[in-house]
């Protein structure tokens, strides 16, 4: 065998097949970190698809309650012959929506409406009771009931997480609390050993 070829076959030979083997790993590596990635995003966009139902099932649900509330409040303004009643129920209802200050807030518009013709105290305070009633029905009755159900949240879940978030945070708390535990279900349907968390949630 002559020099040149003792000299390929063994330095010229082993330092391809040092560079082929290094070029095979680079692609796995690289083919390996394009698969990864396509995973995570592929669960990334059906995580937020799922947060995405959630929070138009929360916007609908909540749609829904002010309707309701609106439509009792124009009843009852309608009962008591307020005028202008629609109009009134419409921002009564809308405004019985915001935490906290709603049940006040609620009060302004019939209040208004009837400086013109109330000369006692006593259709003042039927009509702050009534859209105090009106608020906590809302609050602590159709939202659970409504809202939880659009979410795919048992009542007593959204309950609670009313009351953790108000607490913690006050009225912005009350506004985020059921779009944050509906996240959080999403999570915990996803999460290997968090499934049962989840599926109380959505009992």
């Amino acid at each position: 065998m002559r020099t040149e070829d003792r000299t390929f076959n063994t330095r010229i030979i082993p330092f391809l097949r040092i560079i082929s083997l290094g070029i095979v790993f680079a692609v796995l590596n690289v083919a390996s970190s394009v698969v990864v990635t396509l995973l995570l995003a592929i669960l990334l966009a059906y995580f937020l698809d799922q947060v995405n139902v959630m929070l138009r099932g929360y916007l609908i649900g909540n749609a829904l309650v002010a309707l309701i509330l609106m439509f009792a409040s124009w009843a009852f303004f309608l009962s008591i012959h307020l005028d202008y009643p629609f109009l009134a129920g419409c921002v009564s209802g809308l405004l019985n929506l915001v935490p906290y200050l709603g049940a006040v807030l609620a009060w302004l518009p019939p209040f208004f409406v009837g400086m013109v013709k109330w000369k006692s105290v006593g259709p003042y305070a039927g009509v702050g009771a009534a859209m105090l009633l009106l608020h906590i029905v809302g609050l602590n009755v159709l939202m659970p009931a409504i809202v939880g159900r659009r979410v795919h949240l048992n009542p007593l879940a959204v309950t609670i997480s009313l009351l953790f978030w108000g607490w913690l945070w006050g009225a912005i708390g009350l506004i985020l609390a059921i779009p944050i535990t509906a996240t959080v279900k999403v999570i915990c349907d996803h999460v290997e050993g968090w499934e049962a968390v989840g599926s109380w949630l959505g009992a």
